[in-house]
């Protein structure tokens, strides 16, 4: 391709194979002029998706665990085949009886900074939803930040959407408000819909606390799709997101977000739970 360089972002778990994001830039004109995904086989797997994840790294490495959670984009899983253990995590092959002990490990084997409950970051993990970051944190341009500190009764907002349509289909955009220590559905409250930073709209939730939204994207890609709903009312807020494909398969271009070329390439992609 002539004078080019080739920036790639960090590798990510996923079964079977690990894979990262490489991009070609022009010395040039500094611009993209290809891009291409490498992949390599993921050990953890063990040619399974083993106990009861999915998604990103979702997966314990024996058939039979259980995914307790998933902690900086490491699963931690439960089992019974470790002699004085009770937890694990594939991702970074931890093993630890204490659950904190094991997000300790994966802490410190990302480089960050444990405090005895929550990980530090001088550079934040990236992240593609609020639950691919640890305790305290939400995910903001695909980075994890410190969340604010809640404003009246929490709640939780979901979202859901098909994986793939076609450029300019409408579609449907649906999911529940609800307070999240009690599961109580929360009516009446406006759900702001958006890709991207593009608004599509607001849509209110009814008596069940279930909202839906038909809409249309017209440019071709993948999608980042968010529900937010604004505190409001004694209600804390709260938001989601998920990924579509638009003209595009979902599972074939994983979404990324590039920061500038100084700082080099900043991965956003989780896989769709």
């Amino acid at each position: 391709m002539g004078d080019t360089y080739t920036v790639c972002g960090s590798w990510h778990a996923d079964c079977p194979d690990k894979w990262r994001i490489c991009i070609v830039y022009s010395y040039e004109t500094g611009k993209e002029v290809d891009r291409y995904t490498e992949y390599k086989p993921n050990p953890a797997c063990n040619g399974n998706g083993g106990g009861n994840g999915g998604g990103n790294g979702g997966y314990c490495s024996i058939l039979g665990d259980t995914l307790i959670e998933t902690y900086l984009g490491c699963p931690i899983c439960y089992t019974t085949r470790i002699v004085g253990g009770a937890y694990y995590s594939s991702c970074v092959e931890v093993y630890r009886s204490k659950l904190a002990d094991a997000k300790k490990d994966i802490c410190l084997q990302q480089d960050g900074v444990w405090d005895g409950t929550t990980c530090h970051f001088e550079e934040p993990p990236e992240c593609y939803a609020d639950q691919d970051c640890p305790t305290g944190y939400v995910c903001e341009g695909g980075r994890c930040v410190s969340a604010p500190p809640p404003v009246g009764i929490p709640t939780t907002t979901t979202i859901n959407a098909p994986d793939t349509v076609g450029v300019n289909e409408k579609f449907n955009i649906s999911g529940i408000l609800y307070q999240t220590e009690s599961s109580v559905p929360t009516p009446g409250q406006p759900i702001n819909l958006s890709y991207n930073g593009t608004s599509l709209g607001t849509a209110t939730t009814g008596i069940d606390g279930d909202y839906l939204k038909q809409a249309s994207i017209p440019t071709e890609g993948v999608h980042t799709l968010k529900a937010e709903f604004i505190a409001a009312e004694g209600y804390a807020a709260s938001s989601n997101t998920t990924r579509m494909g638009v003209g595009v398969p979902l599972t074939q271009i994983p979404y990324i977000a590039i920061a500038s070329i100084v700082t080099g390439l900043a991965i956003a992609h989780l896989p769709k739970r």
